[in-house]
């Protein structure tokens, strides 16, 4: 009673009254892992994200195979933008069973679209990072150099005096200008480099396999056009069924074909 109560408050989008009615019905069946992701969904609608994470984990306890309490956790997870790691987890965990509990093509899709969101946070977040620590380090750098040069000019200016050829020494110290700013053209240069290099580590999506979301080696077409790891999607064939992942097709691995043209660009991808 109180669930459907619930449901019919979620589908107008009063949200707060579904979530009172959600949790009447913890209290009366506080062992039905469905009533704490019901309320979850809600509170991720409210994007009250603790206690979204609350209830899965209490969903989770009760039913570690509950796809949406993983679904929606990694979902939380990946907006407070804290434990991105966990958050993939939740979130692959939450595809494969998707694949093996045979939910609607569209949900699964969904999953997937925001395991690649969560990853791509995750590498951003990563990148920040590196770039302040690139900073700090340039930053410390360059005030290496300058000391440095700053006492190469002290030594120099204080022998000019006792210097017989005061045109020999103007040509040192231009010299050692020339070679200050050389130091800090190498340095940008470097530094840039890397930047570039970086710029090329973050995986293409269509690089990665829809099953393990890992880069694929030898990848794989079915004939709804949709490329796997070719050892991914066997072992999908065999343990959950006879069709494609994703279109839900029915294929067999007879039906797979090599795809040449994907497998000669991820090969460049990891070369480079």
């Amino acid at each position: 009673q109180f669930k459907r109560k619930g449901n019919i408050f979620f589908s107008e989008k009063n949200y707060y009254a579904a979530v009172t009615e959600y949790t009447k019905a913890i209290v009366t069946s506080p062992t039905h892992d469905i009533y704490y992701t019901n309320r979850a969904l809600c509170y991720l609608k409210m994007k009250h994200y603790s206690k979204v994470t609350l209830d899965c984990d209490k969903a989770l306890c009760l039913n570690p195979k509950s796809t949406k309490a993983h679904y929606f956790l990694g979902q939380a997870l990946t907006e407070e933008g804290k434990h991105l790691n966990r958050a993939v987890g939740h979130l692959e965990i939450a595809y494969k069973l998707s694949q093996e509990q045979k939910q609607p093509y569209t949900f699964s899709a969904d999953i997937i679209a925001k395991v690649q969101q969560a990853k791509k946070l995750r590498w951003k977040l990563k990148e920040t990072e590196r770039i302040e620590r690139q900073s700090e380090l340039l930053t410390y750098l360059r005030h290496l150099v300058s000391e440095d040069f700053k006492d190469k000019f002290q030594m120099i200016e204080t022998n000019v005096s006792a210097s017989d050829n005061p045109k020999d020494n103007a040509y040192l110290l231009e010299s050692i200008r020339e070679e200050e700013e050389s130091t800090y053209s190498r340095m940008e240069q470097i530094f840039a480099q890397a930047d570039a290099n970086s710029a090329e580590r973050e995986v293409p999506d269509y690089f990665c396999d829809k099953i393990s979301f890992s880069i694929m080696y030898d990848p794989v077409l079915t004939p709804s056009g949709i490329s796997y790891e070719r050892s991914a999607l066997t072992e999908h064939l065999h343990k959950i069924g006879h069709f494609d992942p994703l279109s839900r097709k029915p294929m067999t691995t007879e039906d797979m074909v090599p795809n040449l043209a994907l497998r000669e660009a991820i090969d460049e991808f990891v070369k480079k």
